[in-house]
């Protein structure tokens, strides 16, 4: 099948190809004029008004063919979209017959025609996120000076999605739970864990020595400003219902998730997809950076959207957006709004872990 993004040129070649009866016929009724033309000085008008007819109507055909192929490609991408989704719903046959072995085929045989060097090690990479994947992803961060502190910013998060999962447990507690590293080079550990709904590092000095100095850990919810919400209503969960656990690598933000938010479906394995809405807020002090990156840890699907906005005349130059990409070739838009220093990105083509968004900048000096 083409795409959209085939060149007009190319579809206008094809047009011809279909066509190409056509324009032999009509060549041939060009020569039988020419040829009446030289003999009869008369036909010269009548062959002049067939040529014009002739030759307006062949492009018509061309123009109307060229059209009619990206209608239909829209179509088709519409009803591929509608016939994957009605299957991760559970709601199309296909999951009827779900096999994990016959995916797991499927996927190591298409990685491995495209990118054999890497089929191994991806595969088990995706194998790991396979049973968990998230729908129209929305992520809002803001970015402001901190007046008390020249050096830092204060930075805030705003996340939601649906998530989705695979389990043969319904009786256990669903936990929706959120981890920030405290310590260099931990963050990247953290992917290898799918039951994180959030995840981030605190770097900021002066922020550490507060964590380490506050003896209460239900203390550390409103240091961080740490807000979750459950369901399409956005319900507000209890900071009482907030659990909090501190290690040597971070902190751990979770709370149970009510039975009344949970929906599910059945598969034939036995095991049930469960899924949930949720969101999270939090706000906190950091390092005064020139660069913020947003990687996808699972599988996303439906509307996926990306902001970053930058507040108190912070930001001089917006240097460099970039869209990574792993083995996918995912159609996106990225907009800058400079009025608002806001950068935003938004796709609705599925994303691959470890795909992201890097946003660099200069930041102004403060007057």
């Amino acid at each position: 099948m083409k795409t959209r993004t085939e060149p007009r040129f190319k579809r206008i070649k094809n047009a011809f190809k279909i066509y190409r009866h056509k324009v032999f016929w009509t060549l041939m009724c060009f020569f039988v004029l020419i040829l009446l033309a030289c003999f009869y000085y008369d036909v010269w008008e009548l062959a002049l008004q067939l040529v014009l007819a002739i030759t307006s109507t062949l492009v018509i055909f061309i123009i109307i063919d060229s059209v009619k192929q990206d209608v239909e490609e829209e179509e088709h991408d519409k009803y591929i979209k509608d016939v994957v989704w009605d299957a991760l719903k559970m709601e199309n046959r296909l999951l009827k017959l779900y096999k994990k072995e016959a995916i797991e085929d499927v996927m190591r045989n298409c990685i491995g025609h495209f990118c054999p060097h890497l089929k191994d090690a991806y595969v088990d990479y995706i194998l790991k996120n396979l049973y968990i994947f998230r729908k129209d992803f929305s992520y809002d961060v803001a970015i402001k000076r901190n007046i008390t502190d020249f050096n830092s910013i204060f930075i805030s998060h705003i996340l939601s999605y649906n998530r989705f999962f695979l389990t043969d447990d319904l009786d256990r507690d669903i936990v929706l739970e959120c981890y920030f590293t405290i310590k260099s080079g931990e963050l990247d550990n953290t992917m290898k864990n799918n039951s994180l709904f959030f995840r981030e590092e605190l770097l900021y000095p002066p922020l550490l020595a507060k964590i380490k100095d506050l003896d209460n850990e239900a203390d550390l919810i409103d240091l961080l400003n740490i807000k979750f919400y459950l369901g399409e209503n956005n319900d507000p969960v209890d900071k009482g219902s907030i659990k909090v656990i501190r290690d040597e690598y971070g902190i751990s933000f979770s709370t149970i998730v009510d039975k009344c938010y949970l929906t599910q479906n059945e598969v034939n394995d036995g095991g049930n997809y469960v899924s949930y809405q949720a969101k999270m807020e939090c706000k906190y002090p950091a390092y005064m950076d020139n660069k913020f990156y947003c990687i996808f840890s699972n599988p996303t699907i439906g509307n996926t959207n990306f902001s970053i906005t930058f507040f108190d005349d912070i930001v001089k130059n917006i240097n460099e957006v970039d869209k990574i990409t792993m083995l996918s070739n995912t159609k996106y838009s990225i907009s800058h709004v400079p009025d608002h220093n806001k950068i935003e990105f938004s796709t609705v083509q599925a994303i691959f872990p470890r795909s992201g968004i890097l946003v660099q900048w200069d930041t102004k000096e403060r007057v």
